[in-house]
């Protein structure tokens, strides 16, 4: 479980500091798969930053896992996938993916990277274009190599900053789609950060909603709809009623 307390943020300016977040309280159950969403600049990649450890510096409260604060809380469980992606452009799509396991602290042979990484490349459909570099993919590929690097040591939570942004309609639905099977399949707790409330609704478990900034929550919305989803889960009423909720809370 992660539990935010009352967090706020600042960062230093030369004449005044700028507040970004002020006194942000979200309690995430273990295995959730929560999306939040708000004005640009409201300050939530700089909440993911702060959980996972990138920022350390709270100006206030606290951000705790299983009751450890994240100063103290091993690395290895959480996985961070930021906007640019960070993929080394000088590495294979297989060694780009491999990089993760080859860390001393999962002891895996060679083999076993071996072997794990190619069952990542067939489940996410890239084992024809192991050997190519990530520059020669598109868009939509390199989000999948990102996503496999992810996963590829299982983390207990997976933070995710707006990842499929930047791709067309269909791209973004296929990997939201690829995401959820993920997701259902060994349940990892998530963070998923979007501007897209559509991809809010049909990913989440429950929507956060950020003001402008300094932050604040504005409402906290359970996403009753049943899992699995499937693309048509999009067209239900009760899916247009709750992205219809959660656009008229951000407008007011």
């Amino acid at each position: 479980m992660i539990v935010i307390d009352k967090v706020s943020k600042r960062f230093p300016g030369k004449i005044k500091d700028l507040e970004v977040l002020q006194e942000i309280d979200i309690i995430i159950e273990t295995g959730q798969l929560v999306s939040i969403v708000g004005p640009t600049g409201s300050g939530k990649t700089t909440l993911l930053k702060l959980i996972c450890g990138i920022d350390e510096k709270l100006h206030s409260g606290s951000i705790s896992v299983d009751g450890i604060l994240i100063s103290n809380y091993q690395g290895a469980d959480i996985g961070y996938l930021p906007q640019n992606l960070a993929l080394a452009k000088w590495l294979t799509v297989e060694e780009n993916v491999a990089f993760v396991l080859r860390r001393p602290i999962f002891g895996l042979s060679k083999k076993q990277i071996k072997d794990k990484v190619s069952s990542l490349l067939e489940q996410f459909d890239l084992h024809h274009f192991r050997d190519h570099y990530v520059d020669q993919l598109s868009g939509g590929m390199r989000q999948k190599v990102a996503l496999a690097r992810l996963i590829a040591t299982k983390p207990k939570i997976l933070l995710m900053d707006e990842p499929f942004s930047s791709l067309d309609g269909i791209t973004r639905f296929h990997l939201n789609d690829k995401l959820l099977r993920m997701w259902e399949s060994y349940k990892p707790t998530i963070i998923f950060v979007t501007h897209d409330i559509d991809e809010a609704v049909f990913l989440s478990t429950k929507v956060v909603v950020f003001s402008h900034r300094p932050a604040v929550i504005k409402e906290v919305f359970k996403i009753d709809l049943p899992y699995p989803r499937r693309q048509e889960t999009r067209f239900k009423s009760n899916f247009q009623d709750k992205v219809e909720q959660v656009w008229k809370t951000i407008e007011e």
